[in-house]
């Protein structure tokens, strides 16, 4: 008998389970951009998921974009967008309601108190949800009866009423539930990182070449001065693993960058020939004149706290700038080309200010660089050289999808030779400076 009565109590709540599955709506809750652990994200979704019926964000975001098709295709009623903003009251998230490519039935904005959200707050946000993804609570519309035949009815009199005009005192604010600041829907960033993005722009730069400590030499190396070249710029990044389930690869990613400017030309100084003495052939020509840099680099891009986004990296740079011998052969006196080849450490950082703008910053070291020819044979052979790199800028979201950007950077390559060094051009030193800034549209996907 005992056993029987289980099995009946066990059948009932199955059956209540399945009814009330049944009759909650299929929703799917997004992530929250730059909680990187999940805590504000779980305010949210575990009480809207104990009253409406949850589906894996994957089951209708492949590639971690969200598809319409089979978001209608699972029967999914809505979908939960949440960003995280700054309000005249404080940090707060604003949770978009959306039913369609932009449909937005609803907006909630709830003011985080450090960073916890109210429990009140966030049941009537639920509730509100609730109604208005399934008003009829998943029963069937009430029959409305046909009204009874009017009987006209004499109003009994007034009764006396009392009035009690006791004072109660304030009321205890801590009684009184958090407001809910309903706000209209601004642009959000997207739920999920990019796959992957591509820049195309343009670099303006400037370059100054000049060696050190060679004053009273005989030979001296030629001082370069570059007033300002235009190279065109390329700029991709790759995050694989996005396409999978969120793992601790999510971050994983491979970025190439590409600068170059081949068509144009140098020629000498004939001005600084001592004594009237006549300019030297190889001065009064044109030497052809090109500059390129690839950056080639792993990187791992994560969330450090709201907003931040550092992305460090590991990579190869290679580049330099030649300057080739003219139509007769003669190749451009005194003067070394360069490059910078070697191992590149990296650090990006992105702070987003707001849901359209953004600063940016980076840093890059080339511990040992190959120099080309300054540090080969004819020149410096002993000599060591280093680059470093600082650079800052803004991004302007101007689609959905698009981005512009102006960055501005310095990038200092510095050498060093060696005293005992017994060569052709005595020195102590070279500098290299690259002053330049970056214009370019970005699109990501």
């Amino acid at each position: 008998m005992l056993g029987e009565v289980k099995l009946i109590r066990l059948l009932l709540t199955l059956t209540l389970g399945a009814v009330l599955c049944a009759a909650a709506p299929r929703v799917v809750v997004g992530a929250v951009p730059g909680d990187s652990r999940g805590r504000l994200a779980a305010q949210i979704s575990a009480p809207l998921c104990r009253t409406l019926d949850c589906v894996s964000f994957g089951l209708v975001a492949p590639h971690r974009l969200l598809s319409w098709s089979r978001m209608h295709s699972a029967h999914v009623g809505g979908v939960f967008l949440v960003q995280l903003t700054r309000t005249a009251r404080g940090r707060a998230l604003v949770i978009d309601l959306s039913t369609g490519p932009g449909e937005i039935l609803h907006a909630w904005t709830l003011v985080l108190r450090g960073t916890k959200l109210s429990t009140i707050a966030v049941a009537q946000m639920v509730e509100e949800a609730r109604e208005l993804l399934d008003p009829t609570g998943g029963r069937a519309p009430p029959v409305t009866p046909e009204p009874p035949p009017t009987v006209a009815k004499v109003p009994p009199p007034p009764r006396a009423q009392t009035l009690d005009l006791t004072p109660t005192g304030p009321p205890d604010s801590a009684a009184i539930p958090p407001t809910v600041v309903i706000e209209p829907a601004r642009g959000r960033p997207p739920s999920a990182l990019p796959f992957a993005a591509v820049d195309l722009g343009l670099d303006a730069l400037h370059r100054n070449f000049s060696v050190s400590g060679q004053a009273a030499a005989p030979q001296q190396v030629r001082a370069y001065n570059a007033g300002l070249l235009i190279a065109p710029h390329f700029h991709a990044e790759l995050y694989p693993f996005l396409r999978r389930a969120p793992s601790s690869l999510d971050g994983f990613g491979l970025s190439a960058d590409y600068a170059f400017a081949t068509w144009y030309s140098t020629s000498g100084d004939c001005a600084s020939a001592a004594n009237g003495a006549p300019c030297a052939e190889e001065n009064r020509s044109s030497h052809p004149t090109s500059y390129q840099r690839f950056d080639f680099a792993v990187t791992w891009r994560f969330a450090v706290s709201e907003g931040w986004t550092l992305v460090p990296s590991l990579g190869l740079r290679l580049g330099g700038f030649s300057v080739g011998a003219d139509a007769a052969g003669r190749s451009f006196v005194n003067f070394p080309n360069t490059s910078d080849n070697g191992v590149e450490l990296g650090l990006k950082a992105a702070f987003q200010w707001t849901d359209r703008l953004a600063f940016l910053g980076e840093l890059a070291l080339v511990p040992r660089i190959s120099g080309g020819e300054l540090l080969g044979p004819r020149f410096f052979p002993e000599g060591h050289g280093y680059a470093l790199e600082l650079g800052g800028g803004v991004s302007l979201k101007l689609l959905h999808n698009v981005d512009a950007r102006l960055l501005g950077s310095f990038l200092h390559e510095g050498y060093t030779f060696p005293s005992r060094l017994k060569a052709l051009y005595p020195a102590t030193g070279a500098s290299d400076d690259y002053v330049s800034l970056k214009a370019s549209l970005r699109y990501s996907f």
